[in-house]
């Protein structure tokens, strides 16, 4: 997931702390795409949905993550 970028302690900590908030299936889907590099196909798979959710999921997701980023300073 860090592709040449190095993050500091806290950032990672944030980073932590607003998966957190995400509910239960974003938190899965976003887990399998970035830390397992999962593709839409496979989540949809391993989370019994279909593509379309699953894809959703992440986006969503990820809009969420950088609401909650923008809120603490982040963004």
């Amino acid at each position: 997931m860090t592709v040449g970028i190095a993050y500091t302690n806290f950032e990672k900590a944030q980073l932590h702390e607003c998966l957190k908030e995400l509910n239960e299936k974003q938190q899965q889907a976003l887990h399998l795409r970035f830390w397992e590099n999962f593709s839409i196909e496979e989540i949809a798979k391993e989370m019994r949905v279909s593509w379309y959710f699953a894809n959703e999921l992440i986006e969503n997701g990820i809009s969420s993550l950088k609401e909650k980023f923008k809120d603490r300073g982040i963004l």
